[in-house]
């Protein structure tokens, strides 16, 4: 299966390398093909939010423009049921979370890191209040464990936010959790 999945994963990057150089037959259809779609994204959207600072040394938040670009990709999408791999400190499960339709879910995963705990709970709390019609929801823990066991309300993800593992291993893991899930026209968005 690893092996399947590795092939997968090498079969559409070089997909997605052709998309960026030539039009790989979606007709335009997806936001990597469409450059006028593209390139919206990385314009402010509607009232752009002052997002939260990063607090850790670390620098693994997400830049201002990266959420820039995820608030633009789910206002253009509406997707109504959110996945976010990777919290960290919570900025792009906010990005996320202020740009979703009334009534959407966010469902966020990350490991328990010390570290992170204060400003993601405070970032995390913050969304509550501003998006009270938005179910956030925060599981901790290894995703290779954590995801299956949420799969009933997983199930018909349309958005998926790949910022944890940085590994092909990692990745594999979290895409054979969820390639199934999925719901049609999905979205994954690789950090």
């Amino acid at each position: 299966m690893a092996t399947r999945v590795k092939t997968l994963f090498k079969a559409a990057k070089a997909r997605l390398r052709g998309v960026r150089r030539n039009c790989a037959g979606c007709r335009g259809g997806s936001l990597v093909c469409d450059g006028s779609a593209w390139a919206a994204l990385d314009r402010p959207s509607l009232d752009e939010p002052l997002w939260p600072a990063r607090r850790s040394a670390r620098e693994w938040s997400s830049t201002p423009d990266i959420l820039r670009r995820l608030s633009g990709a789910i206002l253009q999408t509406q997707p109504l049921r959110i996945v976010e791999t990777g919290t960290f400190e919570g900025l792009g499960t906010t990005a996320l979370g202020l740009a979703a339709p009334h009534e959407a879910a966010v469902m966020t995963f990350d490991l328990d890191d010390p570290e992170a705990s204060a400003p993601r709970r405070a970032n995390l709390d913050a969304l509550r209040q501003a998006r009270p019609d938005l179910a956030v929801d925060l599981t901790l823990g290894d995703t290779r464990e954590t995801l299956a066991g949420r799969a009933e309300a997983l199930a018909g993800w349309a958005f998926w936010y790949q910022d944890s593992a940085h590994d092909i291993d990692g990745i594999a893991a979290e895409w054979a959790v969820l390639a199934s899930l999925a719901g049609p026209g999905a979205l994954v968005v690789f950090d």
